[in-house]
C-alpha cells in the first residue's frame, strides 16, 4: 500500500512536527533523510515509524529499519514534501520519541 493522501493519520502526525509547538505537545521530531535516520538508529533511539518515498524503499536503511522492526510506510513521491513542510524533494522522514526537556535553566557560576 502506497500512502496518497495527505490526510491519511501518519501524514497529519508528521505535519504537526514541523511546529515546535506541535513537537512539544507529542514528544516526537520528525528526521528528515537517510544519513540522519541511520545515525539515530545507530545510537539506540526509539523510531515510532518512517515514511520513504514510494520508489525508494529498496536499500541499506530500509533493511536496517526492518531488523529494528519499524514500520516503513511508503508514500507517494511529492507527499513527503508537503509532510516536511519543504519545496526540496525529501526521500525519508522518520519519527522518534523525544525526551522531554527540563524546565529548570542552568545557572552560570560567576566569578567575582
Amino acid at each position: 500500500m502506497v500512502i496518497d493522501s495527505v490526510k491519511h493519520d501518519l501524514i497529519q502526525r508528521a505535519r504537526q512536527l514541523t511546529s515546535r509547538a506541535g513537537r512539544i505537545a507529542a514528544s516526537r521530531c520528525l528526521l528528515d533523510g537517510p544519513a540522519l535516520i541511520a545515525q539515530a538508529l545507530s545510537a539506540g533511539a526509539t523510531l515510532d515509524y518512517a515514511l520513504c518515498a514510494e520508489d525508494g524503499p529498496d536499500d541499506e536503511l530500509a533493511r536496517e529499519l526492518a531488523a529494528a522492526r519499524i514500520p516503513v510506510h511508503r508514500v507517494r513521491a511529492g507527499l513527503l514534501a508537503k509532510a516536511a513542510g519543504s519545496t526540496k524533494p525529501v526521500r525519508w522522514l522518520a519519527v522518534p520519541r523525544c525526551r522531554p526537556r527540563s524546565r529548570a535553566r542552568r545557572r552560570i557560576p560567576t566569578t567575582s
